[in-house]
């Protein structure tokens, strides 16, 4: 979105993937000016990085070499094994700038009680967020996400009417999805816009599901192919 809004008119289409920027709903911008201050703090006092987000890749770490061992991690509950605390830390929402950025935001559907993730592929977690996520966020990045999502911060947004190619939008129910019209509402100058939601999908459910071609790659090729052509 802040691409389109700096050169709305340089690009043919945008994905709208799992994200947004901006959004007129109260509940979405009050969680956020909350975040915003706190940020700006962290700011002032010198931080550069959040590592919080390291812990959902220790947490799927634990789970990947000892999954019925219980979790040596002291945020957890020590009676839960490393399993379970990895279907817990992905399924349950939480606070946080990372971690809950709208109302009911999970990363993942799944079930503490049922010890499972719903659409996950397991092993793409591992080979994913144990294999390649990144451990650290430069605090200004996830500023300036906050301030614009709080409404304090519009300059991501602003030229958003200028744009007049095609959008197409992907998300999960439980992740940004329930915004994401608010998202395409703001692009006034197009008419193509496709809203691609999975209601029960989690944050990143649509990259860890093994049915990944067909709800990512084979939409996104789709759409390419009516944009650009051949």
């Amino acid at each position: 979105m802040a691409v389109a809004d700096a050169a709305p008119e340089d690009y043919d289409g945008f994905i709208l993937w799992e994200g947004m920027l901006n959004t007129p709903d109260p509940a979405v911008r009050t969680l956020n000016q909350g975040y915003c201050t706190a940020l700006e703090t962290q700011l002032a006092a010198g931080a550069s990085f959040d590592s919080s987000i390291g812990v959902f890749r220790e947490v799927s770490r634990q789970a990947a070499v000892n999954p019925a061992g219980l979790t040596p991690i002291p945020l957890f509950p020590p009676s839960l094994t490393n399993h379970q605390v990895m279907v817990l830390a992905l399924s349950t929402p939480t606070p946080g700038p990372i971690s809950m950025p709208v109302p009911n935001y999970i990363q993942m559907n799944g079930s503490l009680a049922q010890d499972r993730l719903f659409f996950a592929s397991e092993q793409r977690v591992f080979d994913n967020v144990v294999g390649r996520f990144v451990n650290y966020t430069p605090v200004v990045v996830t500023r300036d996400i906050s301030c614009s999502l709080a409404g304090l911060v519009t300059k991501y947004v602003d030229d958003l009417e200028d744009f007049h190619g095609s959008l197409l939008a992907i998300g999960g129910g439980r992740g940004f999805g329930p915004y994401l019209d608010d998202q395409l509402a703001q692009f006034t100058g197009t008419s193509d816009k496709t809203l691609l939601l999975k209601p029960a999908f989690g944050h990143i459910d649509h990259f860890m599901t093994p049915d990944h071609r067909k709800f990512v790659e084979k939409p996104i090729y789709d759409w390419a192919l009516r944009v650009l052509g051949d």
